[in-house]
């Protein structure tokens, strides 16, 4: 019964941690892919304003 306890909990924080790392990968992804779309339109804004 201890053992089918202890399984049950590092599955738990396995999944959590798993779970987690996916999250963070996503997010600074996504933060990557905001500022190079942020940094094209500043440069396509800046190429407008000087022609």
């Amino acid at each position: 019964m201890l053992l089918f306890i202890l399984a049950l909990g590092f599955l738990a924080v396995l999944s959590a941690s798993l779970f987690l790392w996916g999250y963070h990968e996503g997010k600074s992804a996504g933060i990557r892919q905001y500022r190079k779309e942020c940094s094209e339109c500043a440069l396509s804004h800046g190429r407008q304003q000087h022609d």
